[in-house]
């Protein structure tokens, strides 16, 4: 191979190479950008008048976590999942979101952990991590910032509900060889995660696998406008799957 040739195979990987990193950027940040919805704390969710217990309900975690992709927290998997699956059993529930969007499990140590822990909730949703993949985060130290939140979380839940990252590969905006990296990341990530979190006795939900199918086969409907976070349509599988 002569090294005309070579060169310029070499400059066809570099430009693919930039292209693959940029085009998420480009795209989910400045083309077709999604707005973190509002948090909101106290939100009543109506039950059932004939019952009479009431369940306390916070969220903590990134994007996913708040319903990033939607306009509203009223469309997360969190809220769904307590509108559709949680109101039949109670007198009212009370919702509160402390995620942020951009979150890190460090970042939810520092400034989520110290709102939650002012009171003591009777469930606790947790979905972080995909921004740790994202920004590549050591596997020590992933670990190492997990073993300390769920330590922190299990002082203010009565029971918890941790979800896994989602599978990257299915994302329509994150093309190859990227998204096999980060698929195979936040699996190590996930592996990693419930090991700590299931010894707590804490439920560790599999949306990794449990939802890769349908997202792959209906992205235009299960995927917002960035083709990175999920719909309203996407956190409703995200809720069946937790219900299951």
């Amino acid at each position: 191979m002569s090294k005309k040739i070579l060169s310029l195979i070499l400059a066809i990987i570099l430009l693919y190479s930039i292209f693959v990193i940029s085009f998420p950027l480009v795209y989910s940040g400045y083309y077709s950008k999604t707005t973190p919805p509002e948090r909101v704390a106290g939100e009543k969710i109506p039950g059932i008048e004939s019952k009479t217990e009431k369940l306390k309900i916070a969220v903590i975690g990134d994007s996913t976590a708040v319903g990033q992709g939607t306009d509203s927290v009223k469309k997360s998997f969190s809220y769904q999942y307590s509108e559709k699956y949680l109101s039949s059993q109670y007198a009212e529930l009370e919702y509160t979101n402390f995620a942020v969007s951009g979150a890190l499990v460090k970042d939810v140590l520092e400034t989520q952990i110290p709102e939650l822990s002012k009171n003591y909730f009777d469930l606790v949703f947790v979905s972080v991590g995909a921004n740790n993949v994202t920004g590549m985060t050591k596997t020590e130290d992933f670990k190492n910032d997990v073993q300390l939140l769920a330590s922190k979380v299990e002082l203010s839940g009565k029971k918890v509900i941790w979800l896994s990252i989602p599978d990257f590969i299915t994302s329509p905006v994150l093309l190859p060889p990227l998204n096999s990296y980060l698929s195979s990341t936040a699996e190590k990530f996930n592996t990693e995660t419930k090991s700590i979190v299931e010894p707590k006795k804490f439920k560790f939900v599999d949306i990794y696998n449990g939802t890769r199918a349908e997202f792959a086969s209906e992205p235009n409907k299960n995927f917002s406008r960035d083709k990175y976070h999920p719909s309203q349509d996407g956190y409703k599988i995200w809720a069946r799957v937790i219900e299951a």
